[in-house]
Parts: structure tokens; C-alpha cells; sequence
């Protein structure tokens, strides 16, 4: 059934005729379905479907989006082998960046604002009792843009595939701050 899907969204995809290279300047809504039976329910019920690049990112061809931004900003929270490891098992995110380019402050500020992905990130290194740099992890966030340019809009939630609650996480890191 998937692989179905997948064919016709490959074939969508290459009757897309746009020749410029531009911010948005075709919609991508392309998620991973919980269940094959979800998968049945959305074939089913529609004839066509509209498959586009991710919104706010640069497409560089097709439904290929330049991630660049987005992985940089991510990469900014450090992290070693050793503490990765420790983490196994903790954390669901996928790095789709579904919630990052649904957020407006991300919109308006992505070289500043690091964004939903990268602060629920943050927060699983935060929140790791084992992890003994916490202080000077919240220090390196508490800035006017990496941190408190989220508004609790929420849109990082209903994004994500996986169901994770990003903003959740960054009103925790907040908390962190203000408690610290």
C-alpha cells in the first residue's frame, strides 16, 4: 500500500513544471502515516493528490529543499559520542524539519531562532539527569533569538509526524531559566 502511494507521489512530483528556484514557491505536504490503514483512508478519499516542498525553504529542484539552515542550526547544540549513546532509546525525532517549517518564528528568523527541532533537542540533553554540563547548556540557549523567540503557537505539534510536542518542551527549557 505504501509503495503504492509512493509511486504516485513519484509521478506527481515529475508533472511539476516550475523552472525557478524560489522560497515556498510550491507547497510540500509530504508526512509518513502512522498506520497503513490511515494510508487507505487518505487514497481513498480523494482522486488527486498534491505533493509539494517543504514551505520556507529553498526548493533546489523538485521537492528537493536545501536542509543546510536546518541542520546547522541543529548541529549548534553540542553533543558527544559518548553522551549519544546514553541517550539511545529516548527520543523519536526524525529531523523531518516538519516542525521547524511550520513555525512562524522560524519563518521570520532562521539564522537566529534555532527553531522547534533543535530546541527539543536542547531539552533532551537539558533533561538528562547523567548529563553534567546542564547549566552551561542552558546558558549557551538563553538568548533573545535561539530561545524566547517561540510564542507557544504550537504549530511545531500538529506538524510533526511523530506526534512530539516540541513547544512543550521549549516552555520547560524556559521554565529551566527563569528557576535558574
Amino acid at each position: 500500500m505504501a509503495t503504492s502511494l509512493i509511486r504516485r507521489a513519484m509521478n506527481m512530483a515529475s508533472r511539476v513544471s516550475s523552472p525557478t528556484v524560489a522560497p515556498a514557491s510550491r507547497m510540500v505536504v509530504v508526512r509518513p502515516y502512522a498506520s497503513e490503514t490511515e494510508a487507505q483512508k487518505i487514497e481513498s478519499g480523494s482522486s488527486e493528490t498534491t505533493i509539494t516542498p517543504l514551505p520556507h525553504m529553498f526548493v533546489i529542484k523538485d521537492l528537493v529543499v536545501d536542509m543546510t539552515n536546518f541542520y546547522n542550526q541543529y548541529k549548534k547544540i553540542p553533543q558527544s559520542k559518548k553522551d549519544r549513546a546514553k541517550l539511545d532509546g529516548m527520543y523519536e525525532c526524525i529531523l523531518c524539519a516538519c516542525c521547524s517549517t511550520s513555525c512562524p518564528s522560524y519563518w521570520w528568523n532562521p539564522e537566529s531562532y534555532l527553531g522547534p527541532a533543535a530546541l527539543l533537542h536542547a531539552n533532551r540533553w537539558i533533561s538528562d539527569s547523567r548529563d553534567e554540563y546542564t547549566k552551561e547548556r542552558l546558558e549557551a540557549i538563553n538568548d533573545e533569538f535561539k530561545l524566547y523567540r517561540c510564542h507557544t503557537i504550537l504549530n511545531c505539534a500538529r506538524a510533526c509526524p511523530k506526534g512530539l510536542n516540541p513547544g512543550k518542551q521549549i516552555a520547560h527549557i524556559k521554565h529551566l531559566e527563569l528557576t535558574a
